[in-house]
C-alpha cells in the first residue's frame, strides 16, 4: 500500500492538469484493499483496480461511455475480475485486450464529460486520450510484471524499462524517471531506464537531465550524413554526463510491404561501419529489413552476417 500511494502522490505531483488528480485517483482509490506485507493476491490486485476505477467514477462524477478513460478502465477491471484466480502475469495480460478494444471504440463516442465535452462532433473519430493512456498502462504492467524473480532477486539480473514519449516536456521526463527510480529501490534487482526512439536532440537531452541511464536518438529517416551528424551530436553531449547512447541507421519496413525486391530498405555493411566509427554510439540499431519472422529470404541473412 505504500508504493501504491507514493506512486498516486508522484502522479499528481508531476503529471499536468487533471490528469495528475485522475491516475493519483486510480492508484490511491484501492489502497484499503492491499496488505501491509509484500506480497499482494492476484484477488486483492483486481480489487484495488476495481477500487480505484469506482473511485474516478465519484470523483469525477461520470461513468463508461461518456469518452474518458473510464471506456477502457471499466472493461480492463471487469476482466481482471473474471480472472482474478489466475497467474498475475496471465490476469493483467487479459485486461490489455478490453482496454484497448476500450479505447479504440470511444473514437465513435460524443464526449459529455471532461474538456473533450468542449469539442463535441469535432471528438467524433478521434480515441478518448485517457483511455488510452489507460491502455499503453496495462500493457506495460502486462511486460514488466515479474513478481517472484524481482522479489526474489534470482531469475531476472538486471531489468530495463523502456519508455518512448510523444512530447518533449522536461516535466514529464523528470517526473517519470523520478517514479521509476522510487519504484526501484523497492525490488532487489538493478533497475535501468532507457528512453527509446527519440527523434530529435531537444527530447535526448530533456531525458539526460530528467534522470534516464540511457537514451536512443533515432535519426534514421535523414540522409546518411545527416543522421550521423544528429548522432554524434547526441553521443558527444550525453557521453558527458555518463549517459549511454543507442543509434539507429537502415529501415525495419513492415512484413505486410516485404515483397524481397526492395532492397534501398536494407542496411548498407559499409555504411553501418562508417555510422558506428564516425558517432561512437554505444549499442547501434543497425536494422536490417529482413521480412516476416517466419520467411527470410537468403539474400537478408548473407546482409545479417556481413553486419555481424
Amino acid at each position: 500500500d505504500e508504493l501504491c500511494q507514493a506512486v498516486s502522490l508522484e502522479l499528481i505531483k508531476s503529471m499536468g492538469g487533471a490528469s495528475g488528480v485522475i491516475f493519483g485517483t486510480m492508484f490511491f482509490g484501492g489502497i484499503g484493499r492491499l496488505p501491509h506485507g509484500d506480497a499482494v493476491s492476484t484477488e486483492e490486485l483486481a480489487d484495488y483496480f476495481y477500487d480505484g476505477e469506482q473511485a474516478i467514477e465519484r470523483r469525477g462524477r461520470s461513468k463508461p461511455g461518456q469518452k474518458t478513460m473510464l471506456d477502457a478502465l471499466y472493461p480492463a477491471v471487469c476482466a481482471l475480475k473474471e480472472h482474478a484466480e489466475a497467474e498475475a502475469g496471465e490476469m493483467l495480460a487479459a485486461a490489455c485486450q478490453p482496454a484497448a478494444k476500450g479505447a479504440e471504440e470511444s473514437k465513435g463516442i460524443l464526449p459529455r464529460v471532461g474538456r473533450s465535452k468542449n469539442f463535441r462532433e469535432e471528438a467524433i473519430g478521434l480515441p478518448d486520450p485517457g483511455a488510452v493512456s489507460v491502455s499503453y498502462l496495462f500493457r506495460a504492467f502486462r511486460r514488466c510484471w515479474r513478481t517472484d524473480a524481482m522479489q526474489a532477486g534470482g531469475s531476472i539480473e538486471h531489468l530495463t524499462i523502456q519508455a518512448e514519449f510523444r512530447s518533449c516536456r522536461k516535466d514529464i521526463f523528470s517526473g517519470f524517471a523520478q517514479m521509476t527510480k522510487e519504484l526501484a529501490a523497492s525490488v532487489k534487482v538493478p533497475v535501468g531506464l532507457h528512453l527509446d526512439h527519440s527523434y530529435n536532440y531537444r527530447s535526448v537531452m530533456q531525458a539526460i537531465h530528467g534522470g534516464f541511464d540511457s537514451v536512443m536518438i533515432d535519426a534514421s529517416a535523414h540522409e546518411l550524413d545527416e543522421n550521423i551528424a544528429v548522432t554524434r551530436k547526441a553521443v558527444e553531449t550525453a557521453h558527458i554526463f555518463g549517459v549511454d547512447v543507442e543509434a539507429e541507421i537502415g529501415h525495419v519496413g513492415l512484413a505486410q510491404d516485404c515483397d524481397g525486391d526492395k532492397s534501398d530498405f536494407y542496411t548498407k555493411a559499409d555504411a553501418a561501419e562508417r555510422f558506428c566509427r564516425e558517432t561512437a554510439e554505444d549499442a547501434g540499431g543497425s536494422h536490417v529489413r529482413a521480412g516476416t519472422a517466419g520467411e527470410i529470404p537468403g539474400r537478408k541473412i548473407e546482409i545479417i552476417e556481413v553486419l555481424k
